[in-house]
């Protein structure tokens, strides 16, 4: 028997069984990819439909606006009827009320909430970002960078789907305006796991002009990091043999002829660690010239340039 229900605080509808051939998904599907329906439908043979998907009448079949995964679990179950929640509401609505739940499921990945916060700004044109930031509880910002993500390479989308990058690192790289910057540096945070925070001052150099990137930066990357851990090992080593020799001088202090001896070496050991100190901060700070881009290279014209170089250790 059908019955009135209450979806929301303004929302009020009819509960009742659908046919399941009278149902059809609807044109603005939020969700790319609809990943375990099996594990959902096996969850519903076991305890049923816990929730009816929402639906709304349209052209003498009902358009489904919430809950198409539950519909295709049904289906893979031969369901012959669905208990749905029937509402009469209008196409903005109906988007509204799709985005709304499956943010509050947390069913949409990042950029699926980037497309459907486009389509319903831009390609529908249905309100601004302070309007849809009201509809669903976020922030402007919150929703501008995730539009911003939209503009960002193929490769870079790529690598967001397979994970292999963040979001926040990702958002950081908006900022970049050259495509094949983003691509390229963007390959270098995934194969060198670079933290958000060294990200982020990495696109600051570029972005001041401090540092450039291009395809053949990442080599110089990968032979700057080599080099500061080799410096890194020799220090170490000769820290190591300046202890040890000191360990000896407290023993040999009535000895003034070996004390004296050990105390040069160990002086000279200083002054070598010294010197690796300041060759590791030139080598940090003045990269090869050739891993530089042409432009650059013409507009300093000498090796006076000294863009920053991360420390990625």
């Amino acid at each position: 028997m059908s019955k009135l229900h209450s979806f929301s605080n303004f929302l009020t509808g009819i509960i009742d069984n659908v046919e399941i051939s009278k149902i059809k998904t609807g044109p603005n599907l939020l969700r790319q990819g609809e990943n375990n329906i099996q594990e959902l439908a096996n969850s519903i043979r076991q305890k049923g439909l816990l929730q009816p998907i929402l639906v709304r009448t349209k052209d003498g079949f009902y358009e489904i606006v919430a809950g198409s995964r539950r519909y295709e679990a049904c289906k893979t179950l031969h369901y012959k009827k669905i208990t749905c929640h029937i509402v009469e509401i209008n196409d903005k609505e109906a988007f509204e009320l799709s985005l709304i739940e499956n943010l509050q499921r947390k069913t949409l990945s990042s950029l699926e909430e980037a497309q459907a916060f486009k389509t319903y700004i831009s390609d529908f044109g249905w309100g601004g970002m302070a309007d849809l930031a009201a509809k669903i509880g976020k922030s402007a910002s919150y929703i501008t960078k995730r539009i911003k993500l939209l503009n960002l390479p193929t490769e870079v989308l790529n690598s967001i789907k397979e994970h292999t990058i963040t979001i926040s690192v990702a958002e950081e790289l908006c900022s970049i305006r050259d495509q094949e910057t983003r691509s390229e540096l963007s390959k270098l945070i995934s194969k060198r796991h670079l933290s958000l925070r060294k990200t982020r001052r990495l696109v600051k150099d570029i972005d001041e002009g401090y540092a450039v990137f291009n395809s053949s930066s990442i080599n110089g990357y990968s032979n700057n990091q080599h080099m500061q851990r080799s410096f890194d090992k020799s220090i170490i080593a000769l820290r190591i043999a300046m202890n040890r020799i000191g360990e000896i001088l407290d023993d040999e202090r009535n000895n003034w002829m070996i004390y004296e001896i050990l105390l040069h070496q160990r002086n000279i050991i200083h002054q070598q660690i010294d010197s690796l100190l300041k060759a590791k901060r030139k080598c940090k700070h003045h990269p090869h010239i050739e891993h530089l881009s042409v432009q650059t290279r013409k507009s300093f014209g000498d090796e006076r340039f000294c863009p920053a170089i991360l420390d990625f250790e």
